[in-house]
């Protein structure tokens, strides 16, 4: 019989050392604690975990339950320490743009999104987070998943008006992408 597993391969290298590690994932994450964390990354555009200290900060987590929402020193919220931001307001979303790394999932979910919701790219500062309804974390690890709450903060989720119909996107692309590769390449016992 074969065994089945559920982890996410995470791939760390840097100039001095390289790390692989298999984290369990569970079926489905309902919502995660955001907890706020100063850094910036030195090359945004470059994933991975540069300072020893945002590693160790992410290695203490339990990434099925919280995500790091990493703030500049000026108080902008700039991203999660996995994933990338929507901020949702009145019917609106609203994504931070500086010094973030635009995320795989974000960047092919963006177009849809424009479709059928105002999306707005723009900086995102602390001090707005009691005006936000909704947060929520995306990337190909979590999906799409809502912060449920910010602790420092005391910001706790309103009502859950996006997730349903980013989720519906999400799942869309990702059946459709799945379909596609299924359709196009050969696998083992199906005669290729």
């Amino acid at each position: 019989a074969q065994q089945q597993f559920c982890h996410k391969v995470q791939i760390t290298l840097n100039s001095e050392w390289l790390l692989i590690e298999g984290l369990p994932i569970k079926e489905k994450i309902g919502g995660l604690r955001g907890l706020l964390f100063e850094f910036e990354r030195k090359i945004p555009r470059a994933k991975g975990f540069q300072n020893p200290g945002l590693y160790s900060a992410v290695g203490k987590l339990d990434r099925n339950q919280e995500e790091l929402l990493l703030i500049s020193k000026e108080g902008l919220i700039l991203e999660g320490s996995t994933s990338n931001l929507l901020f949702i307001s009145a019917n609106q979303i609203i994504i931070p743009v500086q010094n973030n790394l635009p995320g795989i999932t974000l960047q092919v979910l963006l177009p849809e999104l424009r479709k059928v919701f105002e999306v707005f790219q723009r900086d995102v500062h602390l001090q707005e987070l009691p005006n936000f309804d909704e947060i929520l974390a995306i990337g190909s690890g979590k999906e799409v998943v809502p912060i449920l709450s910010v602790d420092q903060e005391s910001w706790e989720m309103k009502e859950s008006i996006m997730l349903p119909g980013v989720t519906e996107i999400y799942q869309s692309l990702k059946n459709a992408y799945k379909d596609n590769f299924l359709q196009s390449s050969p696998h083992p016992g199906r005669g290729s």
